[in-house]
């Protein structure tokens, strides 16, 4: 049975032999392959020193780092001793609700962005294979508005905050046409939502904006035949629920224990949805407790493991959180050792 079998059984609940692998390939087995859309022609997202931009923006007259430009045209910044090489949005093209009707999204939705996957999705036919979209409209529109901003903007522009949403959205519904139309078996969105005890937004606010947009999404990757992967980091108990009825698939935690491991898992076994997550990055590994790490492991395929549910993966940047690869083998061995249904591997 290939992982992409595996995987959509997981998925599916549908008696699935194993639990799913979504390990680093460097240092264990994945039954996952992740793909991106390709830029624009023409368009420079690459870094650049501050320097080359300091007479345009006057946040950079003393910025000690790199900056680019992303796709969508907003400024991002990040200082010399960040590892990670994401960096923060310091400016938002949409600076002015005024401009919102001259301000036109870049060309994502050109088919021509996905073509070069057709071949991918031919080598890696035993893979289940994601599309990563470039955003969802809350984590597109806050870096357009930059954050905090936008923050304000959804409680006094809520009509203008949605207009831009659904046009966000639209979009975004034309891309994952395009990955379906070249192979791909799910979407996936990285949109952080929470802090460490509460949504950023109100959970009010979340579901009167926000809700329609996940709905719509997830009711497009459904009817492409894609399944839809959200990845959040922070609480967001409060609306988690509402994400699942919206029609999320499978949420990818990488700190399950922040919410409540046993509620968390109750509620997506009554839905029948699927936890995507290494052992937890904030409580467990870092303590680089060999015990504590292979309990949590075993813990987390109780929970959540049972003909499908779970599918087992790595941090992408251990050295940020100060994490010794060793530390993430320990519970890498228990995944693979004690995630399968019957004792016969498959």
């Amino acid at each position: 049975m290939t992982g992409k079998e595996i995987v959509k059984r997981v998925i599916s609940y549908n008696d699935a032999p194993r639990i799913g692998y979504g390990f680093n390939p460097e240092y264990g087995p994945s039954d996952l392959y992740m793909c991106n859309l390709a830029v624009p022609e023409g368009m420079d997202v690459s870094w650049h020193e501050a320097s080359e931009y300091a007479d345009r923006y006057e946040i950079l007259r003393h910025f000690n780092g790199t900056v680019r430009h992303d796709e969508y045209g907003n400024l991002w910044g990040r200082m010399r001793q960040d590892t990670t090489g994401k960096g923060e949005a310091l400016w938002g093209a949409l600076e002015e609700w005024e401009d919102l009707d001259d301000y036109q999204l870049p060309p994502l939705d050109d088919p021509a962005l996905t073509v070069h996957l057709r071949q991918t999705v031919k080598e890696h036919a035993d893979k289940y294979m994601i599309g990563i979209l470039p955003g969802f409209p809350f984590s597109i529109m806050r870096n357009l508005r930059k954050f905090d901003e936008f923050l304000m903007d959804v409680i006094l522009e809520p009509e203008l905050v949605t207009e831009l949403g659904r046009r966000v959205t639209d979009q975004l519904g034309r891309i994952i046409e395009n990955y379906a139309d070249v192979g791909m078996d799910a979407v996936m969105v990285y949109e952080d939502w929470g802090i460490q005890d509460r949504l950023l937004i109100s959970p009010a606010c979340w579901r009167e904006i926000f809700f329609p947009f996940f709905e719509q999404l997830a009711s497009k990757a459904h009817e492409c035949g894609l399944s839809l992967i959200v990845h959040s980091c922070g609480y967001i108990y409060d609306v988690l629920e509402d994400m699942i009825r919206a029609g999320v698939d499978v949420f990818q935690f990488d700190q399950p224990t922040l919410m409540g491991e046993e509620r968390v898992a109750a509620l997506l076994k009554q839905y029948k949805r699927t936890l995507f997550s290494p052992v937890d990055i904030q409580k467990v590994l870092p303590g680089g407790d060999k015990k504590e790490i292979e309990e949590e492991a075993e813990r987390m395929i109780r929970l959540f493991a049972k003909g499908g549910g779970l599918i087992a993966g790595d941090y992408m940047d251990y050295p940020t959180i100060q994490v010794k690869e060793e530390w993430a083998g320990w519970a890498r061995a228990v995944f693979m050792e004690k995630g399968w249904s019957g004792n016969e591997k498959v």
